[in-house]
């Protein structure tokens, strides 16, 4: 009898996860890796997770988890960890030898400099496993990837480093991640179906044994890798362009003095219609590294997508034109080089401490350049992104800053900010005390003490009209 877990049955496979008989290696650490790491766990198996940054790594290994804004994987990582039921290494090839399933969850960014893709963090893994790969192991790629990357870089590895074939000797599934960073665990097991993509209809067989036990929204299954990749890449190419498509209707509805969140709750009522919500740009790793991917993609088969690529390029400006236009509002009334700003939030959206592509950033970047002094506070980042002007001042608490600023903008819709008071945001203000919320945190209520205490509030999306304001001063 052939050994391994390729050659289990259905039945098998979920018996030895339910029975903690299953050993399976995670490959990166991240927001998405720790998850898997712990879903795993708690589903039976028993993991080895494997990550490069040493900072993650000794957190981890003292029961710590990296990300603390997440509850829910802090506490469950950390059962994970007192049971003994997951061991941290950096050695990538010490998991590879004593794993069954092997899951990655490396990067596979996107260089829009020069439109290439570094595989590197991938191809590393891929290198290790290949070395150590015994027949009857699965290899499941969870990574973000452009189209065609699990087939002709991991497979073609794979199978020339460890001299097995699959759907012979080994298996090989894409299963692409479907998380929100901050709630990762509950959307693994609760939210979305899973899926799984493999042209080795065994792979499919088992790994779907095993995502049946942790999936309670149940598995979906496709035919090939590629089709897999494409379903999780065009996810993320509906929100990217949908978020432009939002920004130039909240602009409408400011030129208009029109509330446009008034409008889209209206229009969303239509089950058809799904408007989503304006803010100062796309972040996150995922929405413009899947644009790119696609755009790509569409370049190599000789295709034009104009409405992906403008919705990529009206996300990629609008942090900076929102800075220009705040800029030149300014200017219309004040000396902008005696001004202070506060900036709420550098994470790319709220309740996390993810900054990778953050818009927030690049608004920073851009009005430092003008202004006196630019202040950042994110409860969730303790240390600010590499990309930062280094001239921006993170400061640890608000009260460091009492009646410091001349102008307040909020970027990020953390709910620590949803509960300031109108008292807690005027006490960081000094004439001529302007407020921009960016991300609709501050409710009518307290946007109408603010005004009554003579501050101008500006909010995305609302009458008073921040750009119509900004048109009708700006020379």
């Amino acid at each position: 009898m052939r050994k391994g877990i390729f050659f289990l049955s259905k039945e098998e496979a979920k018996e030895r996860l339910v029975e903690g008989r299953l050993r399976v290696s995670v490959f990166g650490l991240g927001y998405v890796g720790l998850p898997l790491a712990v879903a795993w766990c708690k589903a039976g198996a028993r993991v080895i997770g494997v990550t490069k940054n040493r900072e993650h790594e000794e957190l981890l290994k003292r029961g710590i988890s990296p990300f603390p804004e997440d509850l829910e994987l802090k506490k469950e990582y950390k059962e994970c960890y007192e049971e003994k039921r997951i061991e941290i290494t950096s050695d990538s090839s010490y998991a590879a030898k004593n794993s069954d399933l092997k899951i990655i969850a490396v990067p596979v960014p996107y260089n829009t400099d020069d439109g290439t893709v570094d595989y590197s963090a991938l191809e590393d893994v891929a290198n290790r496993l290949g070395e150590s790969l015994k027949e009857g192991d699965i290899v499941d790629l969870e990574s973000s990837v452009p189209p065609g990357t699990t087939e002709k870089v991991l497979l073609k590895i794979l199978e020339e480093k460890s001299k097995l074939k699959l759907s012979e000797n080994f298996g090989l599934v894409y299963s692409p991640e479907r998380i929100y960073v901050g709630r990762a665990l509950k959307d693994l097991r609760e939210n979305y179906p899973k899926v799984i993509g493999s042209s080795c209809r065994k792979s499919l067989e088992v790994v779907s044994a095993f995502y049946e036990q942790i999936s309670k929204k149940g598995v979906i299954l496709l035919s090939t890798f590629l089709a897999a990749e494409l379903e999780k890449l065009f996810e993320g190419v509906y929100r990217d362009v949908n978020i432009a498509l939002a920004n130039e209707l909240a602009n409408i509805c400011e030129k208009m003095n029109i509330s446009y969140e008034e409008v889209r709750r209206a229009a969303n009522s239509q089950p058809y219609c799904h408007l989503h919500q304006p803010g100062i740009g796309v972040g996150g790793f995922c929405l413009p590294n899947y644009s790119n991917y696609i755009i790509a993609k569409a370049r190599e088969l000789k295709l034009e997508v104009p409405v992906i690529e403008n919705g990529r390029k009206e996300n990629e400006k609008l942090p900076l034109s929102m800075a220009k236009n705040l800029l030149a509002y300014l200017e219309s009334k004040l000396k902008t080089e005696n001004i202070s700003i506060l900036v709420l939030g550098l994470a790319f959206r709220g309740n996390t401490s993810d900054t990778r592509y953050s818009p927030a950033v690049d608004f920073v970047n851009t009005i430092i350049e003008k202004v006196k002094t630019v202040y950042v506070y994110d409860p969730y980042v303790k240390e600010p992104s590499e990309s930062l002007d280094k001239r921006a001042k993170m400061i640890e608490s608000l009260s460091e800053l009492k009646e410091k600023v001349e102008v307040l903008c909020i970027t990020a819709d953390h709910e620590e900010f949803k509960k300031l008071s109108d008292k807690e945001l005027l006490s960081l203000l000094k004439d001529p005390k302007i407020v921009v919320d960016f991300k609709g945190v501050i409710n009518k209520e307290t946007k109408t003490k603010l005004e009554a205490l003579g501050i101008k509030v500006f909010v995305r999306g609302e009458p008073v009209s921040f750009i119509s304001l900004i048109n009708s001063n700006a020379k």
